[in-house]
């Protein structure tokens, strides 16, 4: 079942499905899961019994307990939905890594095979999954104080940055944000991260699905091919996924703990 959208075009987390009947995906369909990563200690330590060693050790860096279980539970989630929708034991899944470290599961190759993308941030992670087509997915934790009129000026398109001068101000700091995950899931799903300036191309605020645009100074690649869609998590965060081509079908789902297991 597909979830209804807000007035922007958004989908509301409220209203994600958490039926997980059928984790079978088509070459034409979005599926989109939400992960609350305050998790109780069972089911932290579920997830960490799936991690590789490298990834024990990733989670063991993190100087707060809060940090590394979030850590812990966002990668334990991601191996339960793919190992669902590859029918593989999450803890066998192992991942290979792009030069700009976008990962990919190992073994998964042509031109139908399973994309994905993990973003987390206070709270909050998305899995997007794809077929046959990339796939980038970020979400960002909104901060009132946070310089982004500043940050926008220095890296972002003149289009962008007309437009959130032209706001209130008390409403940039949010704008800012829905522009930065727009633009940050983009260059994820092109597999380039930070490398790619974020003001060769620009994004839309407008509702619903709409299309990256080319800068004047053009890209390699053809923008007009990518498309970018806000995703609503509540006040507190801002996300997006991004994908190459038009969907025809998006599906959300929310995660839950029981995946681990069946």
């Amino acid at each position: 079942m597909s979830s209804r959208t807000t007035e922007r075009g958004e989908v509301r987390w409220e209203e994600w499905q958490s039926s997980a009947e059928s984790l079978r995906i088509g070459a034409d369909e979005l599926h989109l899961w939400r992960v609350s990563l305050d998790q109780p200690a069972e089911v932290y330590r579920a997830c960490l019994d799936t991690l590789t060693p490298d990834e024990s050790r990733r989670a063991g860096r993190f100087h707060f307990d809060r940090h590394r279980q979030q850590f812990v539970v966002a990668r334990g989630a991601l191996r339960a939905v793919l190992g669902h929708y590859l029918d593989r034991p999450p803890g066998q899944l192992r991942f290979t890594y792009s030069p700009f470290g976008k990962p990919e599961v190992e073994g998964e190759e042509g031109p139908d095979c399973l994309r994905f993308n993990l973003s987390h941030a206070e709270g909050v992670a998305l899995i997007a999954l794809t077929r046959g087509r990339e796939v980038g997915v970020d979400v960002e934790a909104v901060r009132e104080e946070f310089p982004g009129m500043e940050i926008a000026e220095r890296f972002f398109s003149e289009r962008e940055v007309e437009t959130l001068r032209a706001m209130p101000e008390g409403a940039r700091a949010a704008a800012f944000f829905l522009y930065w995950t727009r633009k940050e899931a983009y260059i994820k799903a092109l597999g380039e991260g930070l490398s790619h300036p974020l003001r060769r191309f620009s994004v839309s605020l407008a509702d619903g699905e709409s299309r990256v645009l080319a800068e004047p100074e053009g890209v390699a690649h053809e923008a007009s091919e990518w498309f970018v869609k806000g995703v609503s998590l509540g006040a507190s965060h801002a996300a997006a996924v991004a994908f190459r081509g038009p969907v025809t079908d998006s599906r959300f789902r929310q995660w839950r703990p029981a995946l681990l297991n069946s």
